[in-house]
């Protein structure tokens, strides 16, 4: 409706936003922070890169995951784990199914993303698969799991914290802990981690992709002034078998 009422020339009104806000939502209004570092701080460098392929909730628990990996394997007692503590934030602590049903379901399931982590050393693209979920090691790891919340609170950036605490059968604990996932303003990723990244994404589909791309990120006038179609052609596509 509001984009048939806007070609009828019918707007709101210009302290809409700020009723809606203040009036109906109760909220505080700063307008001098809409003009704070105006030229000085970019929006777009707050953002945050993702590196696993799942919800970005568990990101901070899976680099502690893979920390507390590397330690187990060191020992020799990854096969001796009977128990996995997880401690997280309140947002991930929704994430609690135990048993997905679907591959998008893994990725927003901490149970499922920790035992793949565990099991593989890493949560990319294969840890979210049919296969994965339904690999009997990531299975048995999943119902080892166990979630409780973090505490004490803390603040930004550190507000999406995680710590994993693997109980062995002998009783001994081992333990790692990530207060901030990397990819964020605080942790940037190298520019070489990105494009990695992107690359093992795209090539598959795209061979030509990064030659491709590095020269409209570096300006070329041949890229500047080629159509979208040119472009897309350069990318080298490759056919997929139509399903019949």
């Amino acid at each position: 409706m509001c984009a048939d009422w806007a070609r009828c020339g019918i707007g709101g009104v210009p302290e809409g936003p700020y009723e809606v806000f203040t009036d109906l939502l109760h909220a505080t209004a700063r307008p001098e922070q809409l003009t704070a570092d105006l030229g000085v701080s970019w929006a777009v460098m707050d953002g945050y890169a993702k590196i696993h392929a799942c919800c970005q909730h568990a990101h901070s628990a899976v680099e502690a995951t893979q920390e507390l990996r590397a330690t187990l394997l060191a020992q020799g007692s990854l096969p001796s784990v009977a128990k996995v503590l997880v401690e997280t934030h309140a947002g991930a602590m929704m994430l609690t199914n135990y048993r997905p049903a679907t591959t998008l379901a893994t990725k927003f399931s901490v149970p499922h993303i920790i035992a793949a982590t565990l099991v593989t050393g890493h949560a990319g693209v294969e840890e979210f698969t049919h296969s994965a979920m339904h690999n009997p090691d990531i299975e048995r790891m999943r119902d080892m799991v166990e979630m409780k919340l973090y505490e004490p609170k803390l603040i930004p950036p550190n507000d999406r914290p995680a710590r994993v605490t693997a109980v062995l059968h002998s009783g001994q604990t081992v333990a790692a802990e990530c207060l901030s996932a990397r990819g964020g303003p605080d942790r940037p990723f190298p520019e070489a981690v990105i494009w990695r990244k992107i690359v093992d994404l795209a090539e598959p589909a795209y061979p030509n992709f990064r030659p491709v791309f590095e020269s409209i990120i570096a300006l070329e006038e041949a890229r500047l002034t080629s159509s979208w179609s040119d472009i897309i052609s350069a990318l080298g596509c490759v056919e997929t078998p139509q399903m019949a």
